[in-house]
């Protein structure tokens, strides 16, 4: 499954995904989406993953449960 480029907030964008979605947003933002997950996903009581490819400058988030 390919990831979605960012349309909307990140923080939007990460709160609508589905279990097996996948998002990808510029490495600028590696920050504020690692944040976003760590802080929100427990409070939402949702998993997610991400992961960094320094080569195309992205950061992948895929909500895992």
């Amino acid at each position: 499954m390919a990831g979605k480029e960012i349309e909307g907030s990140v923080l939007g964008e990460i709160r609508r995904l589905e279990t097996g979605e996948i998002r990808t947003f510029p490495i600028e933002r590696l920050g504020y989406v690692r944040s976003v997950v760590s802080t929100y996903g427990p409070a939402w009581r949702r998993r997610f993953s991400t992961s960094t490819d320094r080569k195309a400058g992205t950061i992948t988030v895929r909500r895992i449960a």
